[in-house]
């Protein structure tokens, strides 16, 4: 396993809304990752099927494994947006990465990361390597994995890059909490 550091190094929050098709093999793949001073919040957003109990299994199996393991749950439901921002506030990593139930995180992922953090030290924002699957009426499109350029947003800016429009995705950037 790699070195780990005092305390916790990342944040991972998964929004979830009606996602038991694919939340198992999104939960999975956190699971896998080989850093385990992460801290995760699993925020679902009212989801009426078997959602919540698939995330509070999950939790329950793995809260040993990590850092720490949260789950928020809405009673009613409020938007992607509000479902992101809630989790904000309980994050406890140097660095927070926000994704969705049905993303998934290449194998060593949290490692390139920590590795990327370690030579940005100046920046904000990390971005990454992602690929993008999109679904149209017709066929389902493969974005090939791009490296994409890091970049560096003043801090003060970092947190509004949630709730912006930004033209790459999401899955791909991690955002420095503290500094």
């Amino acid at each position: 396993m790699e070195e780990e550091i005092r305390g916790c190094f990342l944040t991972v929050t998964v929004i979830s809304y009606n996602s038991e098709l694919f939340i198992s093999e999104t939960l999975k793949s956190i699971a896998e990752q080989s850093s385990k001073d992460i801290q995760i919040i699993l925020s679902d957003d009212a989801s009426i099927d078997n959602t919540v109990d698939i995330l509070k299994n999950w939790k329950k199996l793995h809260e040993n494994s990590f850092y720490e393991i949260l789950l928020l749950q809405s009673k009613v439901n409020k938007g992607v947006i509000e479902n992101f921002s809630r989790t904000f506030e309980k994050a406890k990593g140097l660095w927070l990465k926000a994704i969705a139930g049905d993303d998934l995180f290449y194998t060593d992922a949290i490692k390139s990361m920590r590795i990327d953090a370690k030579t940005c030290l100046e920046t904000s924002v990390i971005i990454g390597k992602a690929k993008v699957l999109v679904m149209n009426l017709k066929k389902m499109q493969l974005y090939r994995e791009r490296n994409l350029l890091k970049t560096s947003i003043p801090l003060t800016n970092s947190k509004n890059i949630f709730t912006k429009d930004i033209p790459f995705p999401g899955l791909a950037f991690s955002l420095k909490q503290k500094y």
